[in-house]
């Protein structure tokens, strides 16, 4: 929608609201919101339908605007409770948490959600640096007992053989065939 003066819009998608704000420079816009960022990279754009909700006089009044109106309509695909935009999670508090998590429950996650979330991981690596916070989250944590009897069974002398070979053969065909039952669920 072209908004050619400050406005407080709605976005609909599948039937869910994102409400946001625009100072209206005359582009073809349709929110900015994660979600809506996401549904345009996702090529659906022709499922989201966006309209005016209020036009502003004074700029200066958008983010008390925002406020209200997400608070008024109580939208789905809201996170933030509007004002500044952008990522303010560092700001939130217990309650607004509270309530961001109870929407991402709310959300129905059907094969096509799966599968593209799987698409966007597929060729991604890890960096140096997310590796070593991995590693040290779990520097000082304890093995369970039974974890190191298998530890001790699987580098033993004797097992390194061909009962060895044939355990790993049937572990990792029972971690396929476990993993595949995962990914049909999502698809």
């Amino acid at each position: 929608m072209v908004f050619d003066r400050p406005v407080i819009y709605g976005t609909s998608y599948k039937g869910k609201l994102y409400v946001g704000k625009h100072i209206g420079n005359g582009k073809d816009y349709v929110g900015g919101g994660n979600f809506i960022k996401k549904i345009l990279k996702s090529k659906n754009k022709k499922h989201l339908i966006t309209g005016a909700i209020e036009y502003v006089d004074d700029i200066s009044l958008l983010n008390e605007k925002e406020i209200f109106w997400i608070n008024k309509l109580n939208p789905n695909l809201n996170l933030a409770p509007g004002g500044e935009g952008g990522d303010r999670s560092m700001f939130f508090t217990k309650e607004i948490l509270k309530s961001k998590s109870e929407k991402m429950k709310k959300i129905i996650r059907n094969k096509e959600w799966c599968r593209n979330i799987s698409k966007s991981k597929i060729g991604k690596k890890l960096s140096e640096e997310h590796k070593n916070a991995i590693r040290l989250k779990h520097i000082g944590k304890k093995l369970s007992e039974e974890h190191k009897k298998k530890l001790c069974y699987y580098n033993s002398v004797e097992v390194r053989g061909e009962k060895y070979r044939k355990n790993m053969k049937k572990a990792i065909t029972l971690w396929w065939q476990k993993r595949k039952v995962e990914l049909n669920q999502c698809l």
